[in-house]
């Protein structure tokens, strides 16, 4: 995928009130995913076997979501967090989330 085509995912979430939260890479990027640092402005870059890019937004008071999208495919899945949840069941959730993609991963490719 283009450098291009992730901003353009990027803009299309941040048009609709969706903020970039984490970015997940197999390799690291060449250049940075937005003009400016992303660790700057809050958004975490880690290696990961997936390219995907996390995204949040409140939902309704209390509740957040975020969407993980994939960056080779439109596809994408949402995680609902509640503020009342502890860290360490956050992170929980997010990875679960991953996980789940990683599963979905070989039947996305196959149709």
């Amino acid at each position: 995928m283009t450098q291009a085509a992730i901003e353009a995912i990027i803009e299309q979430y941040e048009k609709h009130g969706w903020t970039l939260r984490r970015v997940l890479l197999s390799s690291p990027a060449e250049e940075p995913i937005d003009s400016q640092e992303p660790s700057s402005k809050g958004i975490v870059v880690q290696l990961s076997d997936l390219d995907a890019v996390w995204f949040s937004r409140t939902s309704k008071p209390g509740r957040e979501t975020w969407e993980l999208r994939s960056l080779g495919d439109p596809y994408a899945l949402d995680a609902f967090l509640d503020d009342q949840m502890s860290e360490y069941e956050r992170d929980e959730l997010l990875r679960n989330t991953e996980d789940r993609m990683r599963q979905a991963a070989p039947y996305r490719h196959n149709n």
